[in-house]
């Protein structure tokens, strides 16, 4: 948002409102998206975090990982649930 409010030379509140603006919405919408493209393109040469951290914070990028867990060999995992009633004295 700080880029576009300087290239536009208004706040960044100017800009939050103009996004609401049926007449500018789609102009600052298309503006945020050529500034998310140039912040993903600079993932391939991104040095620590810093570009993650501008994606996920600003334009709803998820970091996500995902584990599969099997039993042995591969096998799905099997569970056994064991209830014990009363006393068996």
């Amino acid at each position: 948002m700080s880029g576009i409010a300087v290239a536009l030379d208004v706040d960044k509140e100017t800009v939050r409102n103009y996004g609401k603006d049926l007449l500018f919405g789609s102009v600052i919408a298309r503006a945020k998206d050529m500034v998310e493209q140039a912040w993903e393109e600079r993932l391939a040469d991104a040095k620590g975090s810093g570009v993650q951290f501008n994606l996920i914070n600003n334009f709803g990028w998820r970091d996500r990982s995902e584990r599969e867990i099997t039993g042995a060999g591969g096998e799905p995992l099997v569970s056994k649930i064991v209830i014990e009633y009363g006393d068996d004295k």
